[in-house]
């Protein structure tokens, strides 16, 4: 599957095409065809679009994610207490579907400043 370009966008095949289209409507086919020796529009295979490098720094392993009731169970308190604990925003959460879940890192944070402060 090839993918058209031009220099400003990458543009689907079916918009390549209406492009085309109106460029023949509008103009000659000598203007089409300099535009398209020019390298305006090309086919780039997929193969070759840009990925980010597993090497690279920006991109981690995902973190690992608590329930309610796995955070609940790892420092023996009732799950109320971590709903609440959440709710003031002293454990810092986010709902995920319906669930709440915590960020390990942000779970270790929380219990840092709690130890220390």
């Amino acid at each position: 599957m090839a993918v058209w370009t031009n220099t400003a966008t990458t543009q689907s095949i079916p918009q390549t095409r209406k492009l085309i289209a109106r460029l023949l409507l509008r103009s000659s086919a000598s203007v089409l065809i300099r535009r398209l020796e020019s390298g305006w529009l090309l086919p780039t295979p997929m193969t070759q679009r840009k990925r980010p490098a597993m090497n690279d720094k920006s991109v981690t392993a995902p973190a690992r994610l608590l329930t309610i009731s796995e955070v609940a169970g790892y420092l023996q308190v009732d799950e109320k207490t971590i709903r609440r604990w959440i709710g003031a925003r002293d454990l810092p959460a986010f709902k995920l579907g319906r669930q709440w879940r915590v960020a390990e890192k942000d779970l270790r944070r929380f219990l840092n400043e709690r130890w220390t402060g």
